[in-house]
Parts: C-alpha cells; structure tokens; sequence
C-alpha cells in the first residue's frame, strides 16, 4: 500500500522498503482519500495494494484566524494543537504546531510528539496557483513489542521489551504549480524533498541496546495532465497521463 501526504509519498525508500517509520498526525489532517482497484495504477509499481492520501487541512477563508485545542486523557495523555491560518487577497497561509503525549495503556509504552507545518498558497490568477508546504515532525516512543498468545492471556499489559526505544526526525518541503486549463483540464507539476532520520534502540536477550540506524534523502519532481470525460453517458471518467521520478 502507496501511503501518501497531500499526494506525495511518505516512504522514505519508495521502491526499496514500504515501511514508512512516520505517520501523518490525525490533528492535521483533514480527510483520507483511499484509492483500490484498477485506479491504483496510476500511482505506479508501489501502489499494486492501493494508495492511502492524508490530505491535510488548508488555510481558513477569512483574512485571519487562530485556532487552539489541548485535549487530555486516560494514560497521561495530553494533546496541544495551534494553528493560525487565513486567505489575504491572492495569498493563503497558515502555520500549526502540534504537541502530544501520553504513557499507553501497556508497558514501556510511552511517547511523545512535536508536529510543525506551514503552508503558503499563491494565486497567479483565475486558472493558475502555486503551493509550497513544509513540514517538521519528531518522535520519541518507547516500543513495547507484540506478545505470544500465552504472554497475552497472561497479562496484555505486559511487555518483553522494556528497553527498547524508537526516536524518529522528519523534515518534508513540497512546492507545486496548478493550471486549470478549462473545465475539465488540468496540468500539475511539482517538486519535492523529505529527510527522515531513523534510530531505533533495541534490547533482546542476545543483543544489548544494539542501535539500528538509518538516514533516508529523498528527491521527487513530476508533472501530470488530467482530462476529465464523460463516456456513453457516464460522468466523472478522468484520463491522466505523467511521469515522476524519485532519487
């Protein structure tokens, strides 16, 4: 399964390894698009079990506004969100942090994260715009590990791992241009960069805090044509074609 956020890829090794060691923060995003079937060829090789899109939430309509919510719960968590957004004449923007925490319900189960985006739209005019966003993101969780059937029944608090630890960095910056040639036309094209710093501390009975670090660079740039159709009658058929390239 392709992960995506605002249509970029969040694996870090695309064509190498799908784990993404990053997830998009659920505070930020606005809806999910999912992608299955025959559709998921669009997005290439990496997509054969479908493509999920994070599509995070845009700047506010009015010329200014701030938004704050701290959110508390069971297992000392504790959520702070801020985001101050809003639309100036041709220009759009926002910026938002976000910071959450708690223990988890089991063993060595604790974590905490720091979340910083911005987003700055501009509108050339009535058919073209350009978007950057960038993103920070930092992770320290503790990671307990999966349990036998026994270890379950026996206590699902437990954890057979109290020493290990997972400490992730991520640093993404997009910026894309949008034409829309008519109504039912429309050219992207697009360039894109992320870091993710991987290190992963793990204890087991025959290696002791044996540190698995990795460093991931990755580079995109793409365009692509839509034409939107109608076929015997049938409305909301699209013919897409484009390449992107991932270094």
């Amino acid at each position: 399964v392709l992960i995506l956020a605002d249509g970029f890829p969040v694996q870090p090794s695309i064509y190498g390894d799908p784990s993404t060691y990053y997830n998009v923060p659920v505070e930020t995003v606005d809806h999910i698009d999912v992608i299955k079937g025959g559709s998921s060829l669009l997005y290439g090789a990496s997509a054969l079990g479908g493509v999920i899109n994070y599509v995070t939430k845009k700047p506010s309509e009015k010329p200014f506004e701030i938004e704050n919510k701290e959110t508390g719960g069971d297992d000392s968590f504790f959520s702070s969100e801020t985001r101050v957004s809003g639309t100036q004449g041709k220009y759009g923007y926002m910026a938002s942090f976000l910071r959450k925490q708690g223990e988890g319900f089991r063993e060595s189960d604790g974590f905490s994260v720091y979340d910083g985006s911005t987003y700055l739209g501009y509108e050339i005019d009535g058919h073209q715009k350009l978007l950057w966003r960038t993103s920070w993101y930092y992770e320290d969780s503790e990671t307990p590990g999966g349990l036998t059937r026994a270890q379950y029944d026996a206590d699902i608090h437990q954890s057979q791992y109290s020493d290990d630890n997972f400490e992730g960095r991520r640093v993404s910056t997009n910026l894309t241009y949008l034409n829309e040639l008519d109504e039912k036309q429309n050219l992207e094209a697009y360039v894109n960069y992320n870091f993710l710093s991987r290190d992963w501390y793990i204890a087991r009975a025959t290696t002791t805090n044996q540190q698995v670090k990795r460093d991931f660079n990755v580079f995109g740039f793409g365009a692509k044509y839509h034409l939107d159709y109608d076929l015997f009658g049938m409305e909301g058929n699209r013919l897409t074609f484009g390449n992107e390239y991932y270094f």
